[in-house]
């Protein structure tokens, strides 16, 4: 019969390790659910963001394109109006050299400022049409 007294406190024991066990377990996993809502809101944080940036991103993107459809709008009337005088009377032999070279462009050809233009376009529309 000594025996259980011995049986007593090792199951006392026992039963202090498991409860202690367990307390230590629900606290860690009250510790980890925190840790994974705060990681969920930053990533929704982000995401949003990304969104919102890309949103600002499209609608310059937009806006562009339009000043790039009113320039080429403005071009087209200016170049194909003939019947609009010029808006500087030339002199007979000056400066003729320098209005060819300006003027030498052919008639299918864009201005250097709509090229570029075009090309940042280009370059902002394929850049963030890729998804990520």
């Amino acid at each position: 019969m000594g025996s259980q007294p011995a049986h007593k406190d090792i199951c006392g024991a026992l039963h202090e390790i498991c409860t202690d066990t367990i307390i230590d377990l629900e606290g860690r996993l009250e510790m980890q659910k925190q840790s994974d809502a705060a990681e969920a809101a930053r990533v929704l944080e982000a995401k949003k963001a990304k969104e919102a940036a890309r949103l600002a991103t499209e609608e310059k993107i937009r806006m562009m394109q339009q000043e790039l459809l009113e320039m080429r709008t403005v071009q087209f009337e200016l170049e194909g109006n003939p019947t609009e005088e010029p808006q500087q009377q030339k002199t007979a032999g000056v400066n003729d050299e320098e209005d060819e070279e300006i003027n030498s462009g052919s008639a299918g050809e864009e201005p250097q400022v709509s090229l570029l233009l075009h090309i940042y376009i280009s370059f902002y529309t394929d850049s963030y049409s890729q998804p990520c």
